[in-house]
């Protein structure tokens, strides 16, 4: 297991779990540096009264059912090792925390408003998610009817509404039949005061708004099912269909009225402000998911919507603009996994499948409290426990040892070697021990324990950083491990930054990247989020320093200690932490009172530095210690009332530290954090982005991946999706754990069930896997006039008509392109299996293509090919599904030969049961006389698009015309996007498809060699059969028409695997 992050050690957990696994399985962890946890890490501070540095403020969501589950389970073991250990039961160390202040800006000020959980007496960690999805919907929308006539009922102003249709009506009749008895009676959650049950007889005589929201959670009960039903798991009937659409109808009208009503009160009630703005958040997320525009419904799939933001997707289904971009909740919902591009808060992305599964879990699935704060560094309650049982189950442990480089095998199927430095080596040879007890907690220290190390005092005496992306300290020494020697499986759980590529110093991983597409793409795809972390001590207490919660009663519990999101950026997380001084070392006369943990995203590009650039940490210091003077010098008075000098700043005396220090300069004292290192930043969970992930499956025989950054299940920065990661690679590897809590929620594709492709390699294997490499390639390309409309109607009809209107297809321009093209060598570094020459014959056409009513973007279509190896035609049709027919290609390749182009395969003349095949010419181009020379009057790709672009946008509509020039800007960055139908008929029956997705192949140039013009008049010719329906498909005047342009390209180019737009 390479890394040492909570991934790779639930990992090793679960491989190390029973007796049957430890005799079963050797396992050896490597970690660079002297301690474990990744981004989990802590470490005392030894010069420091033993303070607890963290490298970030973690606190667990109450849904973390996996991460909970490993945690209950290590202290099981744990106190069986270490019975006096300081935490006697895990929910000791981890404990219930419902108070969750949200940041504000009320008028240009910045304050927090109040929000207090309710709590629960389930267990986290138990197993199993409780209700269907229809009964998550149902609880939103009981969440709202329940804050709704809370506040209605406490101002007794409930809204009007307006008659109901009677298409409404007779829906809603329809469903209380069946459920005649469903009368539910809500309470308030602040109040606790019964409310008004609603008849069934009343409901359909309804004219108050909030008796369209009771309708509505009422054909909801339906779906969701009683207790003699659980109601329908997937997909929904014609019948279903009218009532969803009342549904949409209720909570729309319900919308309008109760957004008016409530507007009436938000400028002057700030609960009313916040109420609205839920409202209409909360309305345009449930509409969202009952929109049939994205077929949620089909299979409760929240992948479907991940090309979209979140913010754009709420929008889409109703949200007011402003409310959902400006809001304070929605900023606190995207601080919670610091969701802004490159750390640049202006730039907010969240994957709208991703941010909607985590906001229902967060919201519905949580056990005992919705959060859970641990009660020392996280280092001591979580990581040092683990690696206690780990240790004592066999797991051998390698510190110091830093991973350089993987190599793979000859056939690029395997990892063949793993190249590591050694960074220290122990003063007596046996391996180091990286923990201390304090208080009975196992404690790491917050650098090397240097007295195990040889020379260990000039380490210490040059601040040698081992954690450091920029350690210029030499490595005393390097290791290789062998495959078949030293391990048979690895796990690389180091984080993705460790091994993406951000500089010109290259990547670990390098070898992967070039030989795996899908590898190189996710690494390119997934981008980095670097971050920030701030802990103060004060010499007061919060309430001392000025914090007063509204309702105090509330959080009891807690003490009134905030978990605060959304406060001003870039400092937009805070957290009351002040239960971790109890284990800290602190004098017992006068200690700090407090202790605070603040983070956000860190706006820099730091991380992108090469090693050599050994001044980087600390102007990543620096950098952060400017954003905490400039922000607790502008909005500490939304904290802290009591700690003010002037009007905003805070008074920097109220930081714990030595009296030598003044103003600003006592931060400096405090504990500042630049995540900067690769390997400490957040991978982001951007739009558009989701589909790239990897699972555990890496795509090399040997090689298995774990990581937050991985497909999980959560597929957002967490603990939860971390902790899955780790126990499906173990699955990977040994099959258990068969069940991870959570992995299929909401989601058709379980990010571990997909099988690996069964080989046949070396076993008559007629198709190779991608990417496919076409080197010294000649392609001409013949224009023709076409008519769009046939074009339409035939890329309608066989790649939209499949998706019962999602997809939306059309032609774009009045030419088509027909192309003839010679390939020296095609082979793939995918697989070790040889290379064969290549021709291909094919007709392209372009496409604008609206997927679930999104904005048109221009693909190529190629409605017929031809080729003339079995090899390119099973693996196009098996990858992408390319329409490759077997044939023959004639083509001229010197200026003396023939100007005679010649595509063949097998035709029907006519289609019917009594004609026979034929083997014949389908399609030539001609000229009189020979090729001649070919000039290269083209100097690039990029001139060649502009030259074509030229002739698609004469005639074209003004619209199109833009929208071609943005899939020219593709064509300049040398990718030529491909559109099919990628399907296989059903076994059972051949009517139907057993899969089907419409698929984008890239085409990708590598090197570009030449183009120019091919001289003379060509016309193209087409053999009137009936199974290869050209001439109408394209609309075409004659058999034989004239061709408008002739030009070739001589280039390599490589097919690699692509994404789907469509999924059936």
């Amino acid at each position: 297991i390479l890394g040492g992050g909570i991934a790779a050690l639930t990992a090793a957990y679960e491989l190390s779990r029973t007796e049957e696994f430890r005799k079963k399985y050797s396992v050896d962890l490597y970690q660079m540096g002297w301690r474990l946890g990744g981004k989990l890490a802590s470490g005392r501070n030894q010069d420091q009264n033993d303070r607890n540095e963290e490298h970030g403020l973690h606190i667990w969501f109450g849904f973390y059912e996996n991460a909970f589950a490993v945690l209950r389970d290590c202290y099981d073991e744990l106190l069986r090792l270490e019975p006096d250990f300081h935490f006697a039961r895990w929910s000791d160390a981890f404990k219930k925390h419902s108070y969750t202040p949200v940041g504000q800006q009320i008028d240009g000020r910045y304050s927090y408003w109040d929000v207090n959980w309710p709590e629960n007496a389930d267990e986290p960690g138990t197993g199993g998610i409780s209700l269907t999805p229809w009964g998550y919907i149902t609880e939103f929308i009981n969440l709202i009817r329940i804050i709704i006539e809370s506040f209605f009922d406490q101002n007794d102003d409930s809204p009007d509404g307006e008659d109901l249709p009677d298409w409404i009506v007779h829906s809603l009749g329809r469903a209380l039949e069946k459920s005649p008895s469903a009368t539910v009676e809500s309470v308030s959650l602040k109040r606790g005061k019964g409310v008004e049950k609603k008849s069934n007889e009343s409901l359909l005589g309804a004219n108050k708004a909030i008796d369209f929201l009771e309708a509505a959670r009422r054909l909801l009960l339906r779906f969701a099912g009683t207790e003699e039903s659980d109601g329908p798991e997937f997909g929904i009937s014609a019948a279903d269909e009218d009532e969803i659409e009342a549904i949409r109808w209720l909570l729309t009208t319900f919308r309008k009225y109760v957004l008016q009503k409530l507007g009436d009160y938000s400028d002057s009630n700030v609960d009313a402000h916040h109420i609205r703005n839920a409202m209409d958040v909360g309305i345009a997320f449930v509409l969202g998911i009952i929109n049939p525009k994205y077929g949620i419904l089909e299979d409760w799939d929240l992948n479907r919507i991940d090309y979209l933001d979140f913010r754009q997707w709420l929008i889409e289904n109703g949200g007011d603009q402003k409310i959902v971009n400006e809001w304070s909740v929605m900023r606190a919902y995207y601080d919670t996994p610091f969701a802004y591009q490159g750390g640049d808060t202006d730039r907010p992305s969240w994957a709208a499948g991703s941010a909607a599964r985590a906001l229902i879990r967060i919201c519905t699935q949580y056990k005992g409290a919705v959060l859970y704060q641990v009660q020392s560094g996280m280092g001591e309650a979580l990581i040092a426990p683990i690696y206690r049982v780990l240790k004592e189950r066999g797991v051998r442990f390698h510190f110091f040892r830093k991973v350089k480089h993987l190599e793979l095998n000859e056939s690029k199927t395997a990892i063949k070697s793993i190249r590591l430095d050694i960074q220290a080596e122990t003063k007596s040879g046996d391996p180091y021990d990286p923990v201390f007890k304090a208080d009975n907690l196992l404690c790491w220290p917050s650098e090397p324990l240097w007295d195990q190390l040889k020379d260990g005092a000039t380490l210490k005496q040059n601040k040698v950083n081992f954690e450091s992306h920029w350690n210029s300290w030499p490595a005393v020494g390097s290791e290789t491990l062998h495959s078949g020697q030293n391990f048979d499986s690895v796990i690389l759980g180091i984080s993705l930054g460790a091994f993406k590529v951000l500089n010109e110093e290259g990547s670990l991983a390098s070898e992967l990247i070039a030989s795996s597409s899908r590898f190189r793409t996710m690494t390119e795809k997934l981008d980095l989020i670097p971050t920030f972390g701030i802990q103060l001590w004060m010499k007061k207490s919060n309430a001392e320093l000025g914090w007063k919660p509204e309702e105090p009663e509330l959080c009891e519990p807690c003490h009134c200690r905030p978990a605060s999101p959304g406060g001003a950026e870039p400092v937009d997380v805070w957290a009351d932490m002040t239960q971790v001084l109890k284990v800290e070392g602190w004098p017992q006369k006068d200690p700090p009172r407090s202790l605070h943990y603040f983070c956000g995203p860190f706006n820099t590009d730091l991380y992108r530095r090469p090693s050599d650039r050994s001044a980087t940490p600390a102007e990543g210091y620096e950098a952060v210690y400017r954003i905490a003077s400039d922000w607790f010098g502008s909005y500490a008075y939304s904290m802290w009332q009591n700690a003010l000098n002037g009007k905003d700043s805070l008074d920097w005396n109220e930081l714990y530290g030595p009296d030598s220090s003044q103003g600003p300069e006592r931060l400096k004292d405090q504990f500042l954090r630049a995540n900067i290192d690769p390997t400490e930043t957040v991978v982001g969970s951007f739009a558009d982005s989701i589909q790239y992930r990897m699972g555990a499956a890496s795509g090399f025989d040997n090689l298995y991946l774990a990581g937050a950054w991985t497909k999980n299940g959560m597929n957002v920065t967490c603990v939860e999706g971390a902790v899955m990661s780790g126990m499906a690679a173990s699955r990977a590897i040994s099959g258990f754990p068969e069940t991870i809590v959570g992995e299929d929620f909401m989601q058709a594709n379980n990010p571990g069930s997909m099988p690996r492709h069964s080989s046949m390699l070396g076993h008559g294997q007629i198709s190779v896997q991608p990417p496919g490499v076409f080197t010294n390639a000649r392609c001409y390309a013949f224009g023709i006039d076409v008519d769009p409309e046939a074009i339409t109607a035939r890329a309608q009809t066989f790649l939209g008509s499949t998706t019962d209107g999602s997809v939306r297809v059309r032609a774009v321009g009045s030419t088509a392109v027909v192309t003839y093209m010679n390939v020296e060598k095609l082979t793939t570094p995918a697989q070790s299996v040889g290379w064969i020459p290549d021709r291909e014959w094919a007709i392209w056409t372009l496409l604008a293509v609206s997927v679930n009513g999104e904005p048109e973007r221009i693909y190529w279509w190629m409605p017929y090919l031809i080729i003339d190896n079995l090899m390119g035609q099973v693996a196009g049709y098996e990858g992408w599904g390319f329409l490759k027919n077997l044939g023959t290609l004639n083509l001229p390749m010197e200026a003396g030969d023939p100007a005679l182009f010649t595509a063949s395969t097998t035709l029907f003349r006519t289609l019917n049961p009594n004609t026979k095949g034929e083997y014949a010419e389908l399609c030539r181009v001609y000229k009189d006389g020979n090729l001649g020379w070919l000039e290269s009057a083209i100097e690039s790709v990029a001139d060649l698009g502009k030259w074509i672009l030229g002739i698609f946008e004469k005639g074209t509509l003004k619209d199109d015309i833009e929208l071609i020039r943005l899939f020219w800007n593709t064509i300049t960055e040398q990718q030529v996007p491909v559109l099919n139908l990628k399907q296989f008929r059903d076994s059972v029956d051949p009517e139907l498809a057993c899969y089907q997705a419409l698929t984008l192949c890239p085409l990708q140039v590598n090197q570009f060699h030449r183009a120019g013009f091919v001289p003379g008049d060509f016309r193209l010719r087409l053999n009137p059969v009936e199974s290869h329906q050209i001439k109408s498909d394209l609309g075409l005047k004659d058999f034989d028409v004239p061709v408008t342009f002739a030009t070739y390209i001589e280039m390599d180019f490589q097919t690699t695997p692509g994404s789907i737009l469509w999924k059936g």
